[in-house]
């Protein structure tokens, strides 16, 4: 199985303020398991590290789109940009790393999967939700 990288990515702003786990908890993973958590280790460690290049490998940069909300004083909005334009943005590390755990890992068939992923840095939690693609597998 050869799960592929990030067809779809949302952001959204969470209230949640539980501490967070390493990205790898050391536990055994099926082979599914174990390709969908090295995708979502590049996004981790590509966005901590302000990588384009290791961004990418997370996405296919040629589908999809990345969204978040903004919220503002004056309301929320809706951002969207295509995952290569996110990965683009990448300009070096965080100025504040983030501590990041998988809350779920749902496999749907043999083809398609779903991560609830949670981001945890100083001030603020986000949670991240992907849905992975198996294409020519």
């Amino acid at each position: 199985m050869n799960f592929l990288r990030l067809l779809c990515a949302c952001l959204l702003l969470s209230s949640a303020g539980a501490a967070a786990q390493s990205i790898d908890d050391g536990s055994t993973f099926t082979d599914a398991e174990s390709e969908i958590r090295a995708v979502i280790s590049d996004y981790f460690w590509g966005r901590q590290a302000g990588d384009p290049e290791q961004l990418g490998r997370a996405f296919n940069l040629d589908n999809g789109q990345f969204a978040y909300v903004r919220r503002t004083d004056d309301g929320d909005s809706v951002v969207a940009m295509s995952l290569a334009d996110f990965a683009a943005r990448a300009d070096g590390p965080l100025a504040s790393p983030n501590d990041g755990r998988i809350l779920s890992l749902d496999i749907v068939g043999d083809q398609m999967a779903f991560v609830k992923f949670e981001l945890a840095g100083e001030t603020r939690t986000f949670i991240d939700y992907f849905v992975l693609y198996q294409v020519n597998g």
